[in-house]
């Protein structure tokens, strides 16, 4: 962990350091997962935290120096630094005020740019991580499917799953997992509700878990006792657009240009407006990292970055579908972590 300190603090002076506030760069750059801050500079590595977890801090983290925030930051902080990089992002107005108040002779600039790059390409362990998620949710969401039909709730079936993937090991689930039906299905971030499934019904399930603080995220849309021709055609489209951008999601390849081609083909099937969101997103500590897949990225993609493939269409009023798969960028052959069939489950 230290030596992800050591790349972040590389490349600034010797009188700057980083003020890392956010609970996922701190377990990133430290391992600690208790509260508090990290101050990182080209010499120091310190960890600033209180009471309930001093203990702990100083018994599991190797090249850490821990301070109690009782000390006061002006008296913790290094006396050389004179910039100090913060994240933008997390810091809130009311705690960057503290901060100037007690450091009236520092200037603070963001410095979020070189965090989120530092995350962006996942190491060994990370993929371990990732990949494991990755398993342990899909074993889950197989079972769930076998209680899938009509007159279960979607809540049901959602608190099955969560039931599932903490008892196999996981610690949590990667975001409140979504179990859309009918109607519900047309809406691509509808919360599970005590809606009963009915014959007819296009199931959405969006999906994942936390192991050993790294996220997986699946979606896939099944039916329940049949399907009508416009269902099956939208289904036939999303299940087409995915498959082409994944096949484009390689090293080099532009964020930009594999979520394009998602796109043109969902417009060309008529249903260009019912595609309103980003074809994908990094995945890590976070279940929504960098890069982005979208239409306005200028990021490129390169081998150990871990993101989602996720085109869909929803139909106002009607129904949604949507099918996502987690891959490793790897070369010419994206790596899939999502190990369960994409074409049309009619439960």
């Amino acid at each position: 962990m230290n030596n992800r300190a050591a790349r972040l603090a590389a490349d600034i002076k010797s009188d700057e350091a980083f003020l890392i506030t956010s609970r996922e760069n701190i377990f990133y750059l430290s391992g600690f997962t208790g509260e508090g801050i990290l101050i990182i500079d080209k010499e120091h590595r310190i960890i600033v935290t209180d009471f309930r977890y001093i203990e702990a801090a100083k018994t599991n983290m190797c090249g850490f120096c821990v301070e109690n925030i009782t000390r006061g930051i002006e008296n913790i902080m290094p006396p050389t630094i004179k910039t100090l990089l913060i994240e933008e992002n997390d810091l809130t107005l009311a705690s960057y005020k503290a901060y100037q108040k007690k450091l009236p002779d520092i200037a603070f600039t963001d410095g979020s740019s070189q965090t989120d790059a530092l995350r962006i390409i996942k190491d060994e362990n990370e993929l371990a991580s990732i990949k494991t998620a990755a398993q342990i949710a899909t074993q889950a969401f197989e079972k769930v499917l076998l209680q899938t039909k009509a007159g279960v709730s979607e809540n049901q079936l959602a608190l099955t799953f969560e039931h599932l993937v903490k008892t196999a090991g996981a610690s949590a689930v990667s975001f409140d997992t979504i179990v859309a039906s009918g109607k519900n299905s047309s809406m691509p971030h509808a919360i599970a509700t005590d809606k009963k499934l009915q014959n007819g019904d296009f199931v959405t399930f969006d999906f994942g878990c936390v192991y050993n603080g790294y996220c997986s995220d699946m979606t896939r849309t099944v039916a329940i006792g049949c399907v009508t021709d416009k269902q099956k055609s939208v289904y036939e489209t999303v299940l087409k657009a995915q498959k082409a951008s994944l096949k484009g999601a390689i090293r080099g390849a532009l964020c930009s240009d594999v979520d394009k081609t998602a796109r043109d083909i969902i417009a060309s099937a008529g249903y260009g407006k019912e595609f309103g969101h980003a074809l994908g997103h990094g995945v890590g500590i976070n279940v929504h990292e960098m890069p982005r897949l979208s239409s306005k990225s200028n990021q490129t993609l390169d081998n150990g970055m871990v993101v989602t493939i996720e085109p869909g269409i929803y139909i106002e009023n009607e129904f949604g579908v949507r099918i996502e798969d987690l891959v490793i960028i790897n070369d010419e052959k994206p790596i899939n972590l999502s190990n369960f069939t994409k074409e049309l489950i009619i439960l």
